[in-house]
């Protein structure tokens, strides 16, 4: 994974995209020391990933009613 500065960002702007788009996650950070703050991954991750349910993975589950009327972006808190 690559840490870039944001100053840094737009002259690679291109560059970082086909990597992101080729698999790639790049951290943005705000300034010099490398402690990201953002998180470039490719598209189709965040939307299709699968969510663990934490310490209670393999002891729970989840099912929503064919009535459930909530977008994905409200589930997840976007």
């Amino acid at each position: 994974m690559q840490t870039l500065a944001a100053k840094d960002v737009p002259a690679q702007f291109m560059e970082i995209l086909f990597q992101v788009q080729n698999g790639e996650h790049v951290a943005i950070s705000t300034d010099d020391d490398n402690h990201p703050v953002a998180m470039l991954i490719p598209y189709p991750n965040v939307l299709l990933s699968k969510r663990t349910l934490g310490v209670l993975e393999g002891k729970m589950s989840v099912e929503f009613s064919n009535d459930f009327e909530m977008s994905i972006e409200e589930l997840i808190g976007e």
